[in-house]
C-alpha cells in the first residue's frame, strides 16, 4: 500500500519484517559484499540489476539446501524499473518465498510529485512509520495472528515463577488494550 504497487512474488510473506535494508543501484558495483547472503534483509534495487536479483535467489536456495529445508534467509526485494523481472526470476522468487514488490518506474505513486522512481521509493520508506489504529480490528487481528504464529507463548510462560508473572502481565496488557484508551484498574 505504501508504494502503491503489488507483490509479484512471495505475497504469502507480506507481513515479514526485516532487520536491515540495503540499496544497490550502481552498475559495475565493486563492492562484492552485495552478493553475500544476509539474513532478514530488505534489498532495494533496479530491475536491470539481474546479478543482484539472481544473487538473492541463489542465496535463499543455498540456505535451504544446506539446512535441508529448515533455514530461510527471510529476505525481501523491492525492485524499481520500467519492466518487471523476468518470468523465470519471478517464479524463482516465488519458489523461495521472497516477498517482492515491483514499483513501475514513472508509475504515479500517490503522495509523490515525480512518480515511481528509486529516489521516491527510498524517500517514502524513510518517511514511513508503522501505525496500528486501535479501531483497525482487521489489521490488529492479522498482527496478533502473525505474532502467535511465530512466538511460542506456552513455552515462554511455562517456567515458574517468571512464566506466571509473564502470563499475568500479558493478560493484563491484553485486557487493557481491549478496554480501549482511558484509566484502567
Amino acid at each position: 500500500e505504501l508504494l502503491d504497487s503489488n507483490f509479484i512474488a512471495g505475497e504469502d510473506q507480506k507481513l515479514r519484517t526485516f532487520e536491515s535494508t540495503r540499496v544497490v543501484l550502481a552498475e559495475g558495483e565493486t563492492d562484492k559484499s552485495i552478493f553475500q547472503a544476509v539474513s532478514s534483509q530488505l534489498l532495494v534495487t533496479h530491475t536491470s540489476r539481474l546479478d543482484v536479483i539472481q544473487s538473492v535467489i541463489d542465496n535463499h536456495k543455498h540456505a535451504r539446501v544446506q539446512s535441508q529445508g529448515t533455514q530461510d534467509l527471510r529476505g525481501g526485494l523491492i525492485v524499481v524499473g520500467t519492466e518487471p523481472p523476468t518470468l523465470t526470476e519471478i517464479k524463482d522468487l516465488e519458489a523461495c518465498s521472497i516477498p517482492t514488490i515491483w514499483v513501475k518506474k514513472g508509475h504515479e505513486v500517490e503522495g509523490t510529485e515525480h512518480g515511481g522512481s528509486t529516489f521516491n521509493v527510498l524517500k517514502m520508506m524513510n518517511q514511513f512509520t508503522q501505525k496500528h489504529r486501535d479501531d483497525d480490528f482487521g489489521r490488529l487481528e492479522r498482527t496478533m495472528d502473525h505474532i502467535q504464529d511465530h512466538i511460542d507463548f506456552e513455552t515462554l510462560c511455562s517456567e515458574a515463577p517468571l512464566g506466571v508473572r509473564m502470563r499475568r502481565a500479558a493478560l493484563t496488557k491484553t485486557m487493557n488494550f481491549l478496554k480501549g484508551p482511558g484509566p484502567h484498574h
